[in-house]
């Protein structure tokens, strides 16, 4: 009695983890110290939330070795995963991770920092004129 007492009372729902924008960035530095968040060069060169969907928090860009990715924050995992598989993009936890896919160093980066996952399908190959 007391032993299925001690089981119904516990939730089995996992409790979400969410990463601030400067956990991110510490697990980044852990591997490459110089990385760094850019600025944008005017108010024209911001990346709105908008162009990422429900759920989107901020959009920051970060800079390694001259390579720029776009790191995106949302409320929640599930918005991320669905913006990333949307976008074709690296998620991990509550952020998308774009600017990525084909470029091998961020790629990997992003995967042993983060052991972000890249989620959706490649876009399809443009229509070759002959």
């Amino acid at each position: 009695m007391v032993c299925f007492f001690i089981f119904s009372s516990c939730s089995c729902k996992k409790e979400e983890v969410t990463y601030t924008k400067s956990q991110m960035i510490g697990m980044i530095q852990t591997i490459v110290p110089e990385a760094k968040f850019k600025l944008g060069e005017s108010l024209t060169d911001i990346i709105p939330c908008a162009d990422y969907g429900a759920g989107c928090i901020s959009v920051h860009r970060i800079e390694v070795h001259k390579l720029v990715m776009v790191a995106v924050e949302f409320a929640g995992r599930d918005y991320a995963y669905k913006a990333a598989k949307r976008l074709y993009a690296y998620n991990y936890n509550n952020w998308v991770l774009d600017d990525v896919v084909g470029e091998p160093y961020l790629e990997a980066l992003v995967k042993q920092a983060f052991d972000a996952k890249l989620v959706g399908e490649p876009p399809p190959e443009p229509a070759k004129n002959n």
